[in-house]
């Protein structure tokens, strides 16, 4: 759920007396959602690592030339 629809959704149950409260309540979903994608992303990083380091060699122009040449 997206800002505007948190202050909307807030506002019309009646609950808000002004705006401060529906824009806090839109940081504290916006930092849920944030928090999410950074525990996804962390995930995904640490996956990445185990990997290994990247070949300064490597030449992905050569790789795909010769992935389709045949």
């Amino acid at each position: 759920m997206w800002c505007s629809e948190v202050a909307e959704c807030v506002e019309r149950a009646g609950t808000v007396a002004g705006r401060d409260t529906a824009n806090r309540e839109c940081a504290e979903v916006e930092q849920t959602e944030f928090t999410s994608v950074l525990a996804r992303v962390e995930h995904i990083r640490e996956r990445v690592d185990k990997l290994g380091t990247n070949d300064p060699d490597f030449d992905i122009k050569t790789f795909t030339d010769e992935m389709w040449d045949g």
